[in-house]
C-alpha cells in the first residue's frame, strides 16, 4: 500500500501535462546528444593515444636492432687452414647491447660503447673448435684503454697486438685506437689458442687498415 508521501507526489499518465511530457522528451534528447557527443570524443582520443607515431618509432639512422645483420667482411679471413671467417655477423647498438651481452651491458654503457660486432669464425672439424670475437667501439681510444684495463689482469701474458694486447687461457684481448676486441676460443686445445691469436693478428690489421 502506498505511503502518504507516494499518494501525494504519485500521479497517473493521464494527469502529466502535454508541455510536461515535450519537457521530459527534450531533456532526453538532450542527454542523448551529450552522451553520444562524449563517446565519439572520448574514442577519438584513445585512437590518437594509442596509435604508433611512425616518425618516432619508424627506422632511425644510426639505430640497429638485436638482429642487425654486418657484412661478412667485416671480419678478415685470417689464412688459416680448415677456418673460415664468421658468415652470421651481428651488430649491436647501446640500445641492443643487454640482447649480447646481458648483465655487462650497463658497464660497457659507462664507458661510452657505440657498437658490439661479434661473428663467429668456424672450423671445418665443426663441434666446439670455433672462435667467438666480440668487437667493441668505443667513442674515444680513452674508453677503450680504460674498458681494457678494467677487464684484463694485470699479470696476463703481453702479446704484441694493437696499441695494447694479451693472451689468457688461450683467449686474446686487445685495444686498438677506440676499439677493444676479445678474442674468445671455444675450447682450450692450444691449436684453437694459436687461431685466436692469428685472428686477432689479421683483425687488428683489417682495423688499422680500414
Amino acid at each position: 500500500m502506498p505511503t502518504f508521501l507516494a499518494r501525494r507526489y504519485m500521479r497517473t499518465i493521464d494527469e502529466v501535462g502535454r508541455v510536461e511530457r515535450v519537457i521530459a522528451v527534450a531533456i532526453l534528447v538532450i542527454l542523448a546528444g551529450i552522451v553520444a557527443t562524449f563517446v565519439m570524443q572520448v574514442g577519438g582520443e584513445a585512437h590518437g593515444l594509442f596509435d604508433v607515431d611512425a616518425a618516432a618509432y619508424g627506422p632511425a639512422t644510426g639505430m640497429a636492432g638485436p638482429n642487425s645483420v654486418a657484412p661478412p667482411d667485416a671480419f678478415p679471413d685470417a689464412g688459416l687452414p680448415g677456418w673460415h671467417r664468421p658468415q652470421n655477423v651481428r651488430r649491436y647498438t647501446p640500445e641492443t647491447l643487454h640482447q649480447k651481452i646481458n648483465g655487462r651491458a650497463e658497464a660497457y654503457a659507462s664507458f661510452h660503447v657505440r657498437s658490439l660486432t661479434f661473428g663467429t669464425y668456424t672450423h671445418d672439424s665443426g663441434g666446439q673448435r670455433a672462435v667467438d670475437v666480440y668487437w667493441y667501439a668505443m667513442s674515444e681510444p680513452a674508453d677503450a684503454a680504460a674498458i681494457y684495463r678494467a677487464e684484463v689482469a694485470p699479470a696476463a701474458e703481453a702479446v704484441a697486438i694493437g696499441d695494447e694486447g694479451c693472451a689468457i687461457g688461450g683467449a686474446v684481448y686487445f685495444r686498438l685506437g677506440r676499439n677493444y676486441v676479445q678474442v674468445l676460443p671455444g675450447t682450450a686445445d692450444a691449436g684453437d689458442a694459436d687461431a685466436a691469436r692469428e685472428i686477432a693478428a689479421a683483425l687488428a690489421r683489417r682495423i688499422a687498415s680500414p
